[in-house]
């Protein structure tokens, strides 16, 4: 496992209260608590259709309910394109998020229900994602496989690449050989095609996800990709972080989202020769929204940002102890 050491691990389970994998079990019951559902074809589409076009609220997501969608307003349920490729997209996040939090699960509790549902989920996705047409339309955006566009694609990839890395050692090599060609170098080699030739934090998720899967795999061609071409990591560092250390979209979100992508990478690269820690604007970066924090420890909302977009993002890459992301806390080394 590429993602902790064994002492590390070993210190993780120590400090796993039952409060922490309660919130593991509980934040991933809709996956536990089904059977494992894989799109058989790229249906999926993109996760920002699944709002109601009269109250701009996201429509609730019911698992049972693949062809009915309900605005949580006035009741009124919504039927056909684009809510159906929507509801698909909810799902293959959710299953991808899941390959991550149960396979720190396993890991934590020795429950082998965890580990075996990680390994249906990946064998399910490579069996069907090679024949996955290519797909999309966003505007501004460039396709995907699994789903509409690149971006979501990549989303998706890291969470199957660093729940593999979780499981592997309890995979038979048919296994193995199976998920990693036919799902993480898909996907890799996916993302090496689709990457855009622009400086944005979109291409900071790609390059890291690329990145992630050439570490796993051991795989220099996707290393030096994500890394050292132009527009790659390096580059994105390089051009991106500004002045005292902001990131140039001028967005605390955008920041973040740009930070939480090369934080992916770096916990598994930080040992090895690949780790961007001596790129000096990696610290910059990472530093920077302290200088921005007001004194009621909130944002000032600048740009493209909103209430949630500021906590989840925030909490998630500084790793603040609140009940709701304890569970992110529990992973700083």
């Amino acid at each position: 496992m590429l993602q902790f050491s064994n002492k590390e691990m070993e210190n993780i389970r120590h400090r796993a209260t039952p409060s922490v994998i309660k919130a593991l079990i509980e934040d991933n019951q809709i996956v536990l608590n089904h059977e494992v559902l894989v799109p058989e074809d790229g249906r999926a589409t993109w996760n920002l259709f699944y709002y109601c076009p009269e109250h701009g609220v996201r429509l609730t997501w019911d698992r049972n309910k693949p062809t009915s969608h309900c605005c949580p307003v006035d009741g009124k349920t919504f039927t056909g394109e684009p809510y159906d490729g929507a509801w698909w997209r909810w799902l293959n996040g959710l299953n991808a998020k899941a390959c991550y939090d149960l396979g720190l699960l396993w890991h934590l509790t020795n429950e082998d229900r965890y580990l075996n549902k990680v390994k249906q989920i990946l064998l399910q996705y490579a069996k069907y994602y090679p024949d996955y047409e290519v797909h999309g339309g966003i505007p501004y955006n460039g396709p995907g496989k699994a789903n509409a566009q690149t971006l979501c694609e990549a989303n998706c990839h890291l969470d199957f690449a660093r729940g593999y890395d979780f499981i592997k050692q309890a995979l038979t090599l048919e296994q193995q050989a199976y998920i990693e060609l036919r799902l993480l170098r898909e996907g890799a080699d996916f993302l090496v095609e689709h990457r855009t030739a622009q400086l944005h934090n979109h291409e900071m998720k790609i390059n890291a996800t690329i990145g992630v899967i050439g570490l796993i795999l051991d795989e220099q061609r996707y290393l030096d990709f994500a890394l050292n071409t132009e527009y790659g990591l390096h580059y994105q560092l390089e051009h991106g972080c500004i002045g005292e250390g902001m990131w140039f979209e001028g967005s605390i979100h955008y920041h973040y989202y740009a930070l939480q992508a090369l934080l992916n990478f770096e916990k598994m690269a930080h040992q090895t020769p690949y780790s961007v820690s001596s790129n000096p604007n990696y610290l910059k970066l990472l530093k920077f929204p302290l200088q921005l924090v007001m004194n009621t420890g909130d944002f000032p909302r600048l740009n493209d940002l909103s209430q949630d977009k500021k906590s989840s993002l925030m909490l998630t890459c500084l790793n603040l102890p609140t009940s709701k992301h304890r569970v992110k806390n529990l992973l700083v080394p």
